[in-house]
């Protein structure tokens, strides 16, 4: 990192204080086009770094989340040691909760959930500080449940999203309640008197955000919904035609894999990316043989076991990825997914460069989680009303998750068929439509 060399930092000095005042140097000195992206970028590269060298002296980074426009996000190292410490035990709390304790969680958080957890709680203290509450004056959690900050933190997060509610705002809501009644043991009329200001807040427009509902509209057209499920072959082929395989092809049939399981499997990218041979990936009769994807509850958002049988298309692609490809990346310890060497790929620099080659390659704007949603449009627009189903692909644990998140992919369709309906009828009576009326007889006569 450049900014570090001219700062004489060395790499062991890199941590999340260091990325705030790149943050801050970014946005003020950067010719970037988008220094948030370049953050994050930057961020994910360096964990990347990170997990590859043997020598794991490097600090692992906090990749900014960027869920509002304006906030200041100062580090968690600005605020008081107390603080910092404070929210540490809380996390360690979720992650192995007493048993005995009445107010304690049911069961341990996962990792990504606790990672969820900090990354809201210091922007809750960060909506604090930019409602005029100086970082030193938030020395506990105790500090972010107290009426008029409660009040404050609200107020921050609603002039962020315009005054509208928001799906994050809603989490760090929740996040917040849990905290006041779980670990600083608020009284009863305090947390009721906490859930009276909640309710104020504006709920969340249920449904997509606007950004996935415009994701999604570029596959009305026939055109781009055929560059895309056509891309993994042509990925696949180009791979194919290098000979000796290069690491290039390799990464390029890495892609094609991957965009291929994505269309038919529509798991979350975290799954995708923990995906090994002979653990989610079963072959029984061997290498070229049927496959099988097959998630345990525990290594799953929801919890939701799943269980695919891979079509024959994918299983043939990825005995072959296998066999001449992935050896290429090294060590890889049976995982599909990984740098040279044979790291795990990290979320963030996968799911950009997936992106990347798909805008590059069919224009479209398209994330690896906006998958999940295509697959919703498609099947509900083959199978109109078809949730159980829809719920089932996707691994929702109710069916109110997966309506409520699809309802207005349904309402679309449904106008089309009244399109249809309309059209269809305008044809069929356009013989009537000719056919001279009689006069009515005027009244009186």
């Amino acid at each position: 990192m450049r900014y570090c060399s001219a700062r004489s930092l060395s790499p062991d000095q890199v941590g999340d204080g260091i990325i705030g005042e790149f943050e801050v140097w970014l946005e003020a000195n950067s010719l970037a086009r988008d220094p948030r992206g370049t953050l994050r970028q930057t961020c994910s590269l360096w964990n990347e770094a990170r997990q590859a060298l043997t020598d794991r002296s490097l600090r692992e980074l906090a990749v900014p989340g960027y869920k509002s426009n304006r906030m200041a996000r100062l580090p968690l190292s600005a605020f008081p040691e107390s603080f910092r410490a404070d929210l540490e035990a809380y996390l360690s709390m979720r992650a192995n909760p007493d048993l005995f304790d009445p107010e304690a969680p049911d069961k341990p958080a996962k990792a990504n959930t606790l990672r969820l957890y900090r990354d809201q709680l210091r922007l809750a203290a960060n909506a604090l500080v930019e409602r005029g509450r100086g970082p030193n004056d938030i020395s506990y959690l105790h500090d972010l449940v107290q009426p008029e900050a409660f009040k404050d933190i609200m107020r921050q997060l609603l002039a962020e999203h315009d005054g509208a509610g928001s799906f994050w705002t809603d989490g760090i809501i929740k996040t917040l309640l849990m905290i006041a009644k779980r670990w600083c043991r608020v009284s009863h009329d305090g947390l009721n008197e906490l859930r009276r200001l909640a309710r104020a807040v504006p709920k969340p427009e249920a449904g997509l955000t606007p950004k996935n509902r415009a994701a999604l509209r570029q596959f009305d057209d026939e055109q781009n919904l055929a560059r895309l499920i056509h891309l993994p072959e042509q990925l696949f082929r180009e791979a194919m035609r290098e000979a000796p395989s290069t690491l290039r092809a390799a990464r390029k049939a890495q892609i094609a894999v991957s965009i291929e399981f994505l269309l038919y499997c529509p798991i979350r990218i975290g799954n995708l990316l923990s995906l090994q041979l002979d653990r989610q990936i079963l072959r029984p009769n061997g290498a070229h043989g049927p496959a099988y994807l097959c998630l345990e509850p525990e290594g799953v958002k929801n919890e939701r076991r799943i269980d695919f049988e891979l079509p024959q298309s994918l299983s043939k692609m990825l005995a072959t990825y296998v066999e001449r490809f992935l050896p290429l990346f090294g060590d890889h310890d049976g995982r599909l997914f990984v740098t040279p060497g044979g790291k795990r790929k990290s979320g963030g620099s996968f799911g950009t460069q997936l992106s990347r080659i798909i805008r590059d390659r069919t224009g479209l704007q398209l994330t690896a989680h906006q998958f999940r949603h295509l697959a919703a449009k498609l099947f509900l627009d083959a199978h109109p009303g078809g949730y159980e189903s829809l719920r089932q692909l996707l691994g929702h644990r109710s069916i109110k998750t997966t309506i409520r998140s699809y309802a207005g992919v349904k309402m679309r369709r449904a106008a089309q068929i009244h399109d249809e309906v309309i059209e269809q009828l305008r044809e069929e009576l356009r013989p009537l439509a000719h056919r001279r009326c009689r006069p009515r007889p005027k009244e009186g006569i």
